[in-house]
């Protein structure tokens, strides 16, 4: 798989140890009532990791400029990069937990079912692994960025149109929604909070190295405000996160700073997606039974934990993600 840049890939992992670090601490004390560690922030760490990862995808979805992109070509390759390997994933996170338990987290097998065709996020059943809300979303952007697509190919409706009318229509449902309850769910198609944070990704890769002109105005000003819709619902912290990690992923793509990209953090963020999607419940299973046999939780089960969710995740990658995406690549490229 082509890596775009070595330093983003470094980033993702960085983002990933900040989402495991806050699942297997803060979050895991949480869930199952067990005092754990805790401090500064530390449960805002799970919200500015996930929304980076957003803005990271807003960034590379679609080419510099306005180069044309077939929706149906872009909705399928972008599908079969999402889907198979969360299908492996969400398998043997099931089996994991049919076979040897997870308190408050079995689903039944019906269940399964529905997250297999990606529907429970909408009609409220359990997440066989609640992290995977995640992908939901991804899914949900894709269809909307293949819609746009969509109306750009047929109807020569400029993408930037698109992207704003989309950003308006959301800004509005919000509105509505603190007044009429049932277009919450409406608001929520539409890509809910998270939309701030890929429109922050679009909007950097559309006003890169660019002059302000009538041209990018539209983006910059995307980009502001989803800056401050930001701040006013998930507060100083996070959007201070946010802003911090903007200036990482600037100044890396423009290679204006060098960042660490050690090997161990370019393979983490090769296969960030694989541990993303299996990292939780199975390691809490795990978190758990140390909990158990040593009697008391230890920062010391963390990286233990980390170990074996990588290990597991370094075969699924290799022997199956990995295998698979070349030839996807191949195939749509050969189109």
């Amino acid at each position: 798989m082509k890596i775009k840049n070595k330093q983003i890939e470094s980033l993702r992992a960085i983002l990933l140890l900040m989402i495991v670090y806050y699942h297997y601490t803060y979050r895991f004390g949480e869930v199952f009532s067990i005092k754990t560690v805790d401090f500064f922030s530390l449960n805002l760490w799970g919200e500015i990791g996930v929304g980076c990862f957003f803005i990271i995808s807003g960034y590379f979805i679609f080419p510099k400029g306005n180069h044309c992109i077939h929706p149906l070509k872009f909705l399928v390759k972008r599908i079969l990069r999402l889907y198979p390997t969360y299908l492996v994933c969400i398998t043997l996170i099931f089996l994991s937990i049919t076979f040897f338990g997870l308190p408050g987290r079995e689903v039944s097998f019906i269940e399964y079912l529905y997250n297999v065709i990606l529907l429970n996020g909408y009609i409220g059943i359990d997440y066989v692994d609640g992290a995977h809300w995640y992908l939901t979303y991804l899914v949900l952007f894709t269809l909307i960025i293949s819609f746009i697509l969509f109306l750009e190919d047929k109807f020569k409706i400029d993408r930037k149109k698109s992207v704003v009318g989309w950003f308006m229509l959301n800004i509005l449902l919000l509105v509505i929604s603190n007044f009429i309850t049932k277009t919450s769910t409406l608001y929520k198609s539409l890509g809910n909070q998270y939309i701030y944070y890929l429109l922050i990704g679009i909007s950097l890769k559309e006003t890169q190295g660019e002059k302000i002109s009538n041209k990018n105005f539209i983006y910059m000003l995307l980009y502001f405000v989803s800056l401050g819709m930001i701040a006013i619902q998930n507060g100083l912290i996070v959007f201070m996160g946010v802003l911090i990690f903007n200036v990482i992923l600037i100044t890396s793509e423009l290679k204006i700073l060098q960042y660490p990209n050690s090997k161990i953090l370019l393979k983490l963020g090769s296969i960030s997606y694989v541990v993303y999607l299996i990292h939780q419940n199975i390691g809490y299973q795990i978190l758990l039974g140390l909990t158990d046999y040593f009697g008391e939780y230890s920062i010391a089960f963390v990286p233990f934990a980390m170990l074996i969710i990588i290990g597991i995740s370094v075969i699924i990658y290799k022997y199956f993600d990995l295998p698979l995406q070349k030839i996807i690549t191949k195939r749509i490229n050969n189109d």
